[in-house]
């Protein structure tokens, strides 16, 4: 869910993590119009054997926050459930489930 952005309308949307993996941009409706997120952000996977999510920061322009951390490029971090993802400077979403 898209907890802060700096468009108004994409607060409160949900983005379905239903196709893994799914890539995460600013050319997705529930991000349509935020600037400092990039085309393709960051990829995120479910890997089954650990039931765990992970996400991969994809060279963005803006970098990956994970909690409050940075997250490098191209590594696979842990995406705890619950956890917040920052895209850039002002997009922060929360992985449900």
């Amino acid at each position: 869910m898209v907890e802060q952005a700096s468009q108004p309308h994409n607060i409160g949307q949900r983005i379905e993590l239903l196709n893994l993996p799914v890539v995460l941009g600013r050319d997705l409706p529930q991000l349509l119009g935020e600037a400092d997120v990039s085309r393709r952000h960051v990829e995120i996977r479910f890997e089954p054997a650990t039931a765990q999510f992970t996400v991969i920061d994809l060279g963005s322009t803006n970098g990956t926050f994970l909690e409050s951390g940075a997250i490098p490029p191209n590594i696979p971090c842990d995406l705890p459930r619950g956890s917040r993802l920052r895209l850039g400077p002002k997009v922060v979403l929360r992985l449900e489930g």
